[in-house]
């Protein structure tokens, strides 16, 4: 068996470290490499000029609002694996300089001078494929997302009525999931009704950016035309908020179109799955203080024994089932006997007596499955509070009186003649059939 290594994921720091380009300083950026858009405003870097991304012949570029110049700045270039490799090839070794040089994975230093921000050559650079990856290492939209509303909104959290704060009703810390749903639900709301419109309108399309990105399909062609859109909020952003708000985060937003369109799906590239996964594995270890990392893989092995042997014996027992040869010959012999009789409503009482009268001749002949089927559904139904529709939480009623948020409306569409007509109503109780 083989295996490939498509990418990586994780958060922007430990990004750096196994892309080997260093998160920090002018040249934060690593698709923009040695194009990074940077500039110092007192003790922080900041990264606002976006206008080179847009057309040649974009009327931003000739105003005068953002800097008070105009700004004929070239496109930013996009590197090929050459220019990947002769940059790497001036990264100097640290140590005995009589060592190989071509050591991958080993740590390097920049020479004086330096125009990019290679720390190392990263150790993925050893897979001969790995450098003709167009995604080589996912920007996480988790935390970028997250970043990007702290950055908004100066700080918000997770039930937000005990996360205000009194003094200056900020909302502090809030999780990154916590953030999500601010994102692309509550703010755009939140914020029409209190801002003016045109410093509102961007912050509504930054945020349904961000909804549309996180779809569970992606166009390629809207993508594109997400990108170009994307360039253009973010000038507008520029004659909003002051320098120092277009921190790194701000400007790696303008890469995910991007990342998108060679990585598919952002569902399946960000850290929430992991995230979670890395949750269920502290909880195996019994002191919090002291994280054992044996404790963890215990804990998971006997987990995953667990499910081998629980899948094991559901499929030994289906294929030792023995069902009745006959039964697939059983709605002939009804039609056969009962030829005026509706199958669909007298079948199961007849299909039932049938098996009943065999069972009674000689009971061993026949299978559990085929006497639990004769038997028809079960007439009990199970009730619930919660249910998950489309990746949507619903809650009946009755347990949203008991909440701050709420989310028990549902909406149905029905035919009223010429037209459809909308008919909105509450959940008041979820029932599964058997």
């Amino acid at each position: 068996m083989k295996a490939m290594l498509i990418w990586t994921i994780n958060d922007y720091p430990a990004h750096s470290i196994l892309f080997g380009w260093s998160g920090q300083g002018y040249k934060a950026c690593p698709t923009c490499n040695e194009d990074t858009p940077a500039m110092r405003v007192k003790n922080k870097i900041v990264f606002v000029s976006h206008r080179p991304n847009l057309e040649s012949n974009h009327p931003y570029r000739e105003s005068l609002e953002f800097n008070g110049k105009v700004d004929h700045t070239s496109k930013p270039r996009k590197f090929k694996v050459a220019d990947i490799e002769n940059q790497l090839t001036y990264l100097l070794p640290v140590g005995n300089p009589s060592k190989n040089h071509t050591n991958v994975g080993e740590k390097r230093k920049r020479p004086p001078n330096c125009r990019h921000n290679w720390t190392k050559i990263s150790i993925f650079r050893k897979l001969v494929y790995w450098k003709y990856l167009p995604l080589q290492h996912n920007l996480d939209v988790m935390h970028i997302e997250k970043n990007v509303l702290e950055a908004i909104l100066d700080g918000f959290g997770s039930n937000f009525r005990h996360k205000v704060n009194k003094e200056n009703t900020n909302i502090t810390n809030m999780k990154s999931h916590d953030c999500h749903i601010m994102m692309q639900r509550l703010l755009p709301v939140g914020i029409n009704a209190f801002l003016d419109e045109t410093i509102s309108t961007p912050i509504m399309q930054l945020c349904a950016f961000f909804k549309q990105i996180c779809a569970r399909e992606l166009m390629v062609a809207d993508m594109l035309k997400a990108q170009k859109q994307l360039i253009k909020l973010l000038c507008i952003l520029e004659l909003i908020y002051p320098p120092a708000f277009f921190d790194i985060m701000i400007h790696l937003v303008m890469h995910l179109p991007e990342e998108a369109i060679y990585g598919g799906p952002v569902y399946m590239r960000w850290m929430y799955p992991i995230e979670r996964y890395m949750k269920k594995l502290k909880n195996y270890v019994y002191r919090r203080d002291l994280i054992v990392l044996t404790d963890m893989w215990t804990g998971q092995l006997g987990h995953v024994s667990f499910v081998c042997s629980t899948r094991y014996v559901n499929l030994s027992v289906k294929v030792c089932s023995n069902l009745w040869p006959g039964m697939f010959r059983i709605n002939f012999t009804f039609k056969a006997e009962n030829p005026n009789m509706d199958m669909k409503t007298n079948f199961p009482s007849w299909f039932t007596n049938q098996i009943r009268k065999l069972r009674s001749v000689d009971g061993s002949k026949y299978s559990d499955e085929l006497i639990c089927l004769s038997e028809g559904p079960v007439g009990t139904t199970n009730h619930y509070s919660v249910c998950n529709v489309n990746g949507v939480r619903f809650v009946v009623s009755n347990r949203d009186d008991r909440c701050t948020t709420q989310n028990n409306g549902i909406e149905t569409l029905a035919d009223a003649g010429a037209r459809v007509s909308k008919y909105y109503g509450r959940l008041e109780d979820i029932v599964e059939l058997h």
